[in-house]
C-alpha cells in the first residue's frame, strides 16, 4: 500500500513539479490557470478561472480567457510592499502620442469604486497604461511598472489621480473623467488636512497640478492651492534637503524606498518645477526655495539621478523663476526713464541667461519650453515706460511669439503634445496670440509679417481644440475667446485711445499682464462689462465712442450658460462662488442616461450648470 502511494506521489510530482523557489512576479494568466507557491495573496483565494469548477470566484469566472495570439501586456504582480519609487524612469526622450486608441487588454486588476462611481478592472488597466506610457515620462515620480492594485494599496488618492489623468484620453469611455474628476478632488481636499501618507499626497498633488482636472473657468482651477500645499508639505517633510530626511522625522529612518536619496531628490525637483510653473502661468511670483540640491558636492549625483529632460527643466525653471523675481523688484522702483532703462537691461540679462541653456535642451519639447520662457520674460518690455519701449523690441517680440506658436503646432503634429503633455503651455500659447493680436493692430502693422502671424494664431486655436477634454471646458472656451478677439473691435478702440501704441491697463500680472489685459477686452466687448480701469486712474482720456462701446456691448456668439453638462466647483480650494441653482429636469436626465456610458449615471450628482452671460465674468480668473 505504501509503495503504491509512493508511486502515485512520484507520478504527481513529475506531472506537477514543485518550484524550487518562490517567484517574485507572476502574471495574471499564470495565477488564474495554476497558482504556484509565492503567488500574491490577492489571488490566493482564486483557485481556478473556469466557472465550471467548484469554488471559482465569480469575478474570475466572468473574465474571458486570453487568446495566446494577442500581444497584450501583463501587469507584473509584485509580492510584498508596492514599489512606488522611480528607479526605472530612465527616458531618453518623450514618446510620440499614438494616433489610434489603445488596444483593450484583459483586465488583471480589481474593479474599484469611488463614492457612487464604479470602474471595471479593464478600464482601470487601460487608464493606468495610458498614464504610465504617455504621461509619466513628463513627470517621472513613480515606478514605470507600478501595478494598479499595488498603487491602490499604497494610496487610494494616488490611484484615483493616475486613473483620472489616464481617463482624459480614454476613448472607450470619454465620460469617465467627467464623472470621477470632482470625486478625485474630494479626496485631495481630505488629504490637505490629513497627516497620513504625506509622500503619496505630494505625489498626487504634483500630478494634479501638472494635469489639472477639467474646469469651465480658470477662476475655479484649484492648481494654485494644490501647488502651495504640495510645496509646503514637501518642505515640512525635508525633501528640499539632500539626504533621507532624518532631521524631519520623529522616528529613526531606514535608507531605501521612500527614504532613499534618489527618490526624494526626484520628487522634490518635480514638485518644485510644477509649483513654479503654476505661479508663472498665473502671473504671480514663482517660489524660489534655497534647497541644498544646488550645492556643488551634490550636483554630479543629482544630474545622474534625474532624467535629462527633468534636469534641463529644473535649470530652466530655476533661471526663469529667479529672473522673474528680479524683474518684479525692478518694476517696484519709481517709474522714470532711468528706471525704465534699468528694467530693459535686466530683461535682456534674464533673456540671455535663458538662451544660454539652449545648447543643453535634450529634446524639441524642452526647446519649446525654453522659447515659452523667453517669450514670457520678453513681455516685461510692455510694462516699461513708453519712452524706452522701442519699435525694434516690439518687432522682436512679435517674431518670438510667431516662432513659439509655430513650434508648438509642429510638435503637436509630430509628437501629439496636446494629447498627453502637461497642458500648462497652453497659457503661454494664449499669451503668444495676444502678442500677435496687439502688435498687429498697432501702428507697426505695415512692417510685420501678418500672414505668418495669422497662421500661428489659427494653429494655436486648433491646438486648444485638441487640448479640450470636453466641449465646454477652459480650453474649449479659449478657442471661442481667441476667435472672438480676432474679429472683435475693442482692441482697435484701445489702440486708438493710446495713439497707436501697445499700452496695458493690467500691469500687475508680471509677464502675463498682456494676457489678462486682453481677457478684459473680451469681457467688455462680448459680455457687456464696463472697463474696470477708470480713466482717472490710468489717464486714458478715452473718447466718447470708446466709452459707449465699452458700456453698451452685449453678449454675442456664444451662450456659455446653455451647455448640456454639469461642472464641479472646487470650493475648498478656490472659494465659494455663486452658481445657478436651476437644474435640468429629472426626466430629461433619465432619457439621456439610457443611451450613455456607465460613467454618465453619476453626472447628475455634480453641481448645477454655471450661469449664462454673467458666468463668463469668471473667465479667465
Amino acid at each position: 500500500m505504501y509503495q503504491l502511494l509512493a508511486e502515485i506521489e512520484s507520478l504527481r510530482q513529475e506531472k506537477h513539479p514543485t518550484p524550487l523557489q518562490h517567484a517574485t512576479h507572476i502574471s495574471f494568466e499564470e495565477a488564474g490557470d495554476d497558482l504556484q507557491p509565492g503567488t500574491s495573496p490577492m489571488l490566493a483565494s482564486f483557485p481556478n478561472r473556469d466557472s465550471s469548477q467548484p469554488g471559482t470566484s465569480p469575478m474570475l469566472a466572468s473574465f474571458p480567457r486570453r487568446d495566446s495570439s494577442q500581444n497584450l501586456q501583463d501587469w507584473p504582480m509584485t509580492v510584498g510592499a508596492p514599489d512606488v519609487s522611480c528607479k526605472n524612469t530612465e527616458y531618453s526622450g518623450l514618446p510620440r502620442a499614438p494616433r489610434t486608441s489603445l488596444p483593450r487588454a484583459l483586465a488583471t486588476s480589481l474593479p474599484r469604486a469611488l463614492q457612487d462611481q464604479s470602474v471595471s478592472g479593464e478600464d482601470v488597466d487601460a487608464c493606468f497604461q495610458l498614464f504610465l506610457q504617455h504621461n509619466l515620462p513628463y513627470a517621472p515620480i513613480l515606478e514605470t511598472s507600478l501595478r494598479p492594485d499595488d498603487c491602490y494599496a499604497y494610496s487610494p488618492l494616488l490611484f484615483w489621480t493616475i486613473l483620472a489623468i489616464g481617463s482624459m484620453r480614454f476613448e472607450h469611455d470619454p465620460t469617465l473623467i467627467i464623472a470621477i474628476g470632482p470625486k478625485v478632488m474630494d479626496l485631495a481636499k481630505d488629504a490637505v488636512f490629513s497627516c497620513r501618507d504625506v509622500i503619496a499626497t505630494i505625489q498626487s498633488f504634483t500630478l494634479l497640478c501638472a494635469w489639472p482636472m477639467p474646469v469651465d473657468t480658470l477662476e475655479r482651477d484649484p492648481s494654485p492651492a494644490l501647488a502651495g500645499a504640495a510645496l509646503q508639505l514637501a518642505i515640512n517633510s525635508g525633501l528640499h534637503v539632500w539626504g533621507i530626511g532624518q532631521d524631519f522625522s520623529r522616528r529613526r529612518l531606514n535608507r531605501g524606498g521612500q527614504n532613499s536619496i534618489d527618490f526624494r531628490a526626484k520628487l522634490w525637483v518635480n514638485c518644485l518645477i510644477v509649483c513654479q510653473r503654476v505661479n508663472i502661468t498665473f502671473g504671480v511670483s514663482p517660489p524660489v526655495v534655497p534647497d541644498t540640491y544646488q550645492h556643488e558636492q551634490h550636483g554630479e549625483r543629482l544630474s545622474a539621478v534625474l532624467t535629462p529632460n527633468v534636469e534641463f527643466q529644473r535649470r530652466l525653471c530655476l533661471t526663469h523663476s529667479e529672473g522673474i523675481v528680479a524683474l518684479e523688484k525692478a518694476l517696484g522702483t519709481r517709474t522714470s526713464d532711468d528706471s525704465g532703462a534699468a528694467l530693459k537691461s535686466n530683461i535682456e540679462m534674464v533673456v540671455n541667461n535663458l538662451r544660454s541653456l539652449q545648447t543643453k535642451s535634450p529634446t524639441p519639447f524642452d526647446k519649446f519650453l525654453l522659447d515659452g520662457a523667453v517669450l514670457q520674460v520678453s513681455c516685461f518690455h510692455l510694462l516699461a515706460p513708453r519712452s524706452v519701449l522701442s519699435s525694434e523690441k516690439l518687432f522682436e517680440l512679435y517674431d518670438i511669439a510667431v516662432d513659439f506658436a509655430l513650434l508648438g503646432a509642429k510638435l503637436d503634429r509630430e509628437q501629439g503634445i496636446t494629447q498627453h503633455a502637461p497642458p500648462f503651455f497652453s497659457r503661454t500659447l494664449f499669451l503668444a496670440c495676444c502678442v500677435l493680436l496687439r502688435i498687429a493692430r498697432s501702428s507697426l502693422r505695415e512692417a510685420l509679417d501678418l500672414k505668418r502671424g495669422r497662421e500661428a494664431y489659427f494653429k494655436t486655436i486648433n491646438m486648444h481644440k485638441k487640448l479640450s477634454v470636453r466641449h465646454d471646458d477652459a480650453h474649449s472656451r479659449a478657442t471661442v475667446i481667441l476667435s472672438q478677439l480676432w474679429s472683435g473691435k475693442m482692441i482697435d478702440v484701445q489702440t486708438k485711445r493710446s495713439g497707436g501704441q501697445v499700452r496695458l491697463n493690467c500691469r500687475s500680472r508680471l509677464g502675463m499682464s498682456l494676457l489678462y489685459d486682453c481677457w478684459w477686452f473680451w469681457r467688455q466687448e462680448f459680455q457687456g462689462h464696463p472697463d474696470p480701469y477708470s480713466d482717472e486712474e490710468n489717464g486714458n482720456g478715452a473718447d466718447d465712442s470708446a466709452r459707449e462701446m465699452a458700456f453698451q456691448a452685449t453678449p454675442t456668439s456664444t451662450d456659455f450658460g446653455n451647455m448640456d453638462l454639469w461642472w464641479p466647483s472646487y470650493e475648498i480650494f478656490t472659494g465659494n462662488y455663486a452658481q445657478d441653482t436651476e437644474a435640468r429636469p429629472e426626466e430629461t436626465i433619465n432619457e439621456m442616461a439610457s443611451g450613455c456610458a456607465p460613467a454618465f449615471n453619476s453626472m447628475h450628482t455634480l453641481p448645477a450648470p454655471f450661469p449664462t452671460a454673467d458666468g463668463a465674468q469668471h473667465f479667465p480668473g
